[in-house]
């Protein structure tokens, strides 16, 4: 069973990231999908762009993606 929560962005390349509560952060992008690892919870609570970053926040604590690492 997967939980989706309201919490979505997408990037100017296309690519869409979801999170949800449970399953972590998921990016869809060039006709692919895959988990971000690393997070400190699979529990995703929100996400957001800042400078080019992708921030997300998890039960665990808050994490950033680097814009070229993904």
């Amino acid at each position: 069973e997967l939980w989706v929560n309201p919490h979505g962005v997408q990037r100017r390349d296309g690519r869409l990231y979801v999170s949800t509560l449970g399953d972590g952060l998921w990016v869809y992008g060039d006709g692919e999908a895959h988990r971000i690892t690393g997070l400190p919870s699979l529990d995703v609570t929100g996400v957001a762009l800042a400078d080019g970053d992708l921030w997300v926040a998890t039960r665990g604590g808050l994490a950033r993606v680097e814009g070229s690492a993904h």
